[in-house]
């Protein structure tokens, strides 16, 4: 992708990647600001991952974190931009354990959800980035809910919307259509999840138009 889409469509993306990295979250008001990819020096790259590969049965997991952690699929990811905003959360403890009790209602359905269909784990932990895990949580571009669909998105994939109801805001509704949504952008993209993600923050369109200014260019 070119730098003005890595610089400022992925960067959710990448702060999701960051927060996978310490195990484990946006409101207007509860997202810390977004860390400058200045933070961290090119150089000072974040360490190999460690190989999680096991030589005999760990057992069950002893809680819903630990079978998260064992499901991770893009901890080998490292970069500078991940690595600055890993710090960043890193010296922000208290927005955790802010965030972390409200996912103590809507966590165990994300994850039993993204399982039964195969997805990448990580997808689960998306709403900690997009939402701060508050399924009322509304953005000033009009984006509602746990996976901050927007109106247009949400009309477009039937999801229910009118005086009454909105079904943006209705945790088993919305993730319902949240990973159908990104199943389908993810086949459009050829199995490619972190271009997936980066279409769910800034449109699948405005991806698409990238890539193929690129292939022009070689």
């Amino acid at each position: 992708m070119e730098r003005s889409i890595l610089n400022t469509q992925m960067l959710r993306a990448t702060l999701l990647l960051a927060l996978l990295t310490l195990g484990a979250c946006s409101t207007q008001s509860d997202k810390p600001l977004e860390p400058e990819a200045s933070m961290t020096p090119a150089a000072e790259l974040l360490p190999p991952a460690a190989d999680h590969r096991v030589t005999q049965d760990p057992g069950p997991p002893v809680d819903l974190w630990d079978r998260i952690r064992r499901q991770l699929e893009f901890h080998t990811l490292h970069n500078a931009r991940i690595g600055a905003a890993r710090e960043y959360y890193l010296k922000q403890p208290r927005y955790f354990e802010l965030v972390a009790p409200r996912a103590e209602r809507y966590l165990y359905h994300l994850v039993s959800e993204v399982e039964a269909r195969g997805m990448p784990i990580e997808i689960a932990m998306l709403p900690f980035v997009e939402s701060a895990m508050n399924p009322f949580a509304f953005s000033n571009q009009r984006a509602a809910g746990l996976w901050q669909i927007m109106p247009g998105t949400a009309d477009d994939l039937g999801v229910r919307r009118d005086w009454w109801f909105d079904g943006r805001l209705d945790v088993r509704d919305s993730t319902t259509h949240a990973l159908d949504y990104l199943e389908s952008m993810n086949a459009d993209f050829d199995g490619d999840w972190l271009l997936t993600l980066a279409a769910y923050n800034s449109g699948k369109g405005r991806v698409q138009r990238a890539i193929k200014r690129n292939k022009t260019q070689g």
